[in-house]
């Protein structure tokens, strides 16, 4: 039995480590999960972030929980702020 493989040519991701941000919300939300990595020592978790420490940017925040599924993920929306509601529309819960 023989099989077929596709071949997709996808374009090369380029990320940008420079973090050249200019919107004041980005900064401080940047500014913010630094701060959490350093004093935790790791990539902070969902428990290590505090809607109270994001205070000046969480309007603009969107917390997604994705959970693995048959036959393909789920989600849940765990905060969305009114900023990023005024682009994606409203969120459940």
């Amino acid at each position: 039995m023989r099989s077929t493989v596709e071949v997709i040519r996808t374009e090369p991701v380029v990320l940008d480590w420079s973090l050249n941000l200019e919107r004041t919300e980005t900064i401080l939300a940047r500014d913010y999960w630094l701060e959490r990595s350093r004093e935790l020592g790791r990539m902070p978790s969902r428990a290590d972030l505090s809607p109270a420490g994001m205070r000046s940017f969480v309007s603009h925040v969107g917390l997604i929980e994705v959970q693995d599924g048959e036959p393909q993920a789920d989600y849940v929306i765990r905060l969305a702020g009114t900023k990023w509601e005024e682009v994606f529309g409203p969120m459940k819960g």
